[in-house]
């Protein structure tokens, strides 16, 4: 390919792991204020970061190798469908549901999905249909003008209360609003539709199932996490319930993971003890792979110093899937055992964000405990759990690939994502 080099790494203070020294950074264009999620993702099999860039006239994805910042391949140019505030002439949120890209893997292959939400076929004759435009990429690609290998157009009606949600695994790629869920197989582009997840359990049969949800994806069907029961599981194979630690109940699904299941499980009838078991489970069989006793408030949203709201971040994994962070709670799923970072009266309250392959995760004291206007940045081993003090003013990685961090930056009001390489 022709020479097309990285930006240069601008000075960075990082964690003693990384060296700043090394390592590469993208400037993404403008972008919406509200913007949800960056659009940017890291493929662990090809070690490589993919990216959309925005031009005149639509959008360019663009692969790059991890530790290098080689150019792999660049797309041709790519647009999601009309938005459907544009279609309808409402005003538009250009943030919410705005274009962004997934991993997903078939077979051992690895695909880069850009997707967006909009309008497919509507004009002066036509009302044309809501839509998820999914365009799969080979992630293993090379050169300029690269085409997707299939288009899938999944039908699928948001509402304007639903927030959108795409998410690809193992077991292909999964878009939910709500109750309404579609899964997609990115080999065939077969397009399977679970209009309403509250229908779906049989424990539901006979009870009013409210705010269920399609979270992850397995090969025996989909994972539904329901408030109606409280539960969740794999309809017509496994059901929470079943795999209960002893003494608790009320088992709650807190985040999905492409090969875990975080829940909180809390004690039977009145008068126990105010802890709560958290458990990391296969989502295949239900199996807990993992179990740590911890404050109930271990995984909640709270406030911050000031009284205003503090979502917690979602889950986390390392890229090699061994490690999984969430809130004040961390798994080491191969030792089998967790670790509980929540404040004793002395010892402030830690959340973690990330976790890298050599298990060390990173993070910050709580919002609540913070001193002044910072959180003071930490570096956790996870085989130790002893937390580590960085310097004032260090970055925390918040994405994570085969030997590299990747950091954000945000100088004049334009956001960066530096890549940088582990010792």
């Amino acid at each position: 390919m022709q020479d097309d080099p990285p930006e240069r790494l601008k000075k960075l203070s990082v964690p003693p792991a990384y060296d700043s020294a090394k390592g590469w950074q993208h400037t993404f264009g403008s972008l919406p204020e509200d913007l949800s999620s960056i659009p940017a993702t890291m493929g662990t099999k090809t070690k490589s970061l993919a990216y959309l860039r925005t031009g005149p006239t639509g959008h360019v994805i663009q692969s790059r190798a991890l530790g290098s910042g080689r150019l792999r391949w660049s797309s041709k140019v790519w647009n999601p469908p009309v938005p459907v505030e544009e279609a309808s002439d409402e005003d538009s949120d250009s943030g919410q549901n705005a274009p962004n890209l997934i991993i997903a893997v078939h077979g051992g292959r690895e695909y880069v999905v850009a997707w967006g939400h909009g309008m497919e076929g509507k004009d002066e004759l036509h009302n044309g249909r809501e839509i998820v435009k999914l365009s799969i990429f080979p992630s293993d690609a090379s050169g300029y003008d690269v085409t997707p290998e299939r288009t899938v157009s999944v039908p699928f009606e948001v509402g304007r209360t639903k927030e959108l949600r795409v998410h690809g695994g193992s077991q292909g790629i999964l878009v939910t609003a709500g109750s309404h869920a579609a899964s997609v197989n990115v080999r065939s582009g077969k397009v399977k539709q679970y209009e309403d997840a509250n229908e779906l359990l049989k424990q539901c049969a006979d009870s009013a199932c409210l705010g269920s949800e399609i979270p992850t994806l397995t090969s025996l069907g989909p994972v539904v996490s329901t408030e109606g029961v409280e539960g969740f599981g794999v309809p017509g194979h496994w059901f929470s319930e079943e795999l209960a630690p002893k003494g608790k109940t009320n088992g709650k699904l807190l985040a999905a993971t492409d090969e875990s299941l975080f829940a909180s499980w809390e004690t039977k009838g009145w008068g126990g003890s105010s802890k709560t078991v958290f458990t990391v489970h296969d989502p295949e069989t239900g199996a807990i792979e993992a179990r740590v006793t911890c404050s109930e408030d271990a995984y909640s949203d709270g406030k911050d110093m000031w009284g205003n709201e503090s979502r917690m971040p979602p889950a986390s994994v390392s890229p090699n899937g061994r490690y999984l962070v969430a809130g004040s709670v961390a798994f080491d799923l191969k030792e089998k055992r967790g670790i509980c970072l929540m404040g004793d009266g002395n010892r402030k309250r830690l959340i973690l964000l990330s976790v890298g392959d050599n298990g060390i995760a990173y993070g910050g004291t709580a919002p609540e405990d913070a001193d002044g206007e910072h959180s003071t940045p930490v570096a956790v081993p996870l085989a130790s759990g002893s937390p580590k003090v960085l310097p004032q003013g260090t970055q925390i990685p918040l994405m994570m690939g085969p030997g590299v961090g990747g950091f954000f930056t945000n100088e004049n009001k334009e956001l960066s994502l530096a890549i940088v390489r582990e010792r």
